[in-house]
């Protein structure tokens, strides 16, 4: 007589899936290389432009030796708001939260000390960058595929969600969200979409407060008017002399930018002591990245421009105004009348620089 069958254990409840979060532009609305990089440069700039020779041992080597350079202040880095809400709730449901970034291993550490409630957290080491496949395929190691949650930003997180059991974007255009809702029906897995980026007028709105298109026309009217006074726009202005002030203008508009990437570490570290903000770069609402590439184009055409088209009487003026405007963004929210300093030095040099034009 055989024996009956032994009744099959009913199988325990699921794990909850853990959720990993990525650290530039997702966590943080900032890049760490791009944070190192510019610290680095104002706190020890020959330390940071020698730490390029490790980039022969791979972009984590660099990213290493930018780190150590920086000694970046982690605590008032622009963190992203509503990253921060999911990761609570996540732990609210009972799930571990990690950290997992292609940023250097010690910043990462440092992010996850500051934020407390962190499971674990990776960072690159000069064995291992952490993006794109290699970040990929070590997740699917650590947790199986299917097995975490993702949160991410970057095209280069396409290889990760494609293995992720939930999908979380963060910050993404038109064409980037289309692919992942291509992405997330081919997998059959649920997409969720933080911090849309802004639409329409809203997207210039940074670089606006950074720029101060206001400025500008005021400036111009002063120096049409010493142009009037003088009984040269009777004349009519030349091409070349309107060039002249459109590059003196490229000028003052690249110390504005290098000015908000210089101070944008400083302008947080003020911004814990009073609360305000006057930097788009500081509250990571423009890009460092593309901040420094604006700026350089700005220098260089303003600088050709002003020579070639101003002569040389004007390019003196042309880089006290840029100076000028570089110390207005640097005061920040501080200093009240030194803010109307600087602005009556802009407007001084303005009327000096439609008198040489003359």
């Amino acid at each position: 007589m055989t024996e009956p069958a032994a009744p099959v254990q009913p199988l325990g409840p699921t794990p909850p899936r853990p959720l990993v979060v990525d650290i530039d532009h997702s966590l943080l609305r900032s890049d760490l290389f791009d944070e190192t990089l510019i610290e680095g440069l104002r706190r020890q700039p020959l330390q940071t432009l020698l730490a390029f020779r490790r980039l022969r041992q791979g972009q984590a080597a660099l990213k290493a030796q930018l780190a150590q350079a920086s000694r970046l202040d982690v605590r008032v880095l622009p963190y992203n708001r509503d990253v921060q809400a999911c990761m609570a709730d996540a732990r609210e449901q009972g799930r571990s939260v990690h950290l997992v970034s292609a940023a250097d291993a010690s910043l990462v550490a440092a992010i996850a000390d500051h934020l407390g409630g962190v499971a674990d957290h990776h960072g690159s080491t000069p064995d291992i960058n952490l993006k794109g496949e290699h970040k990929a395929q070590w997740l699917a190691q650590r947790f199986g595929e299917r097995g975490f949650d993702y949160v991410g930003d970057s095209r280069s997180d396409l290889r990760v969600w494609a293995l992720a059991g939930h999908i979380h974007t963060v910050g993404l255009g038109g064409l980037l969200r289309r692919a992942v809702r291509r992405l997330a029906g081919q997998q059959g897995v649920s997409a969720l979409h933080l911090s849309a980026p802004p639409a329409g007028f809203a997207r210039w709105r940074p670089w606006r407060r950074l720029l101060r298109p206001r400025q500008w026309v005021a400036e111009l009217i002063l120096i049409a008017s010493v142009w009037a006074f003088s009984g040269f726009v009777a004349g009519g202005l030349s091409a070349s002399q309107w060039l002249a002030v459109a590059a003196y203008w490229s000028l003052g508009l690249a110390g504005r930018v290098v000015a908000g990437l210089w101070y944008a570490q400083p302008h947080r570290e003020l911004r814990a002591n009073t609360g305000r903000y006057a930097n788009p770069l500081a509250t990571g609402a423009l890009r460092l990245r593309t901040a420094a590439l604006v700026g350089s184009g700005l220098a260089v055409l303003g600088l050709v421009g002003t020579t070639a088209f101003g002569g040389w009487s004007l390019l003196p003026l042309a880089l006290v105004h840029c100076s000028a405007c570089a110390w207005s963004v640097a005061l920040g929210p501080r200093s009240p009348w030194l803010q109307r300093l600087a602005g009556l030095a802009r407007w001084a040099v303005a009327a000096l620089s439609g008198l040489a034009l003359v």
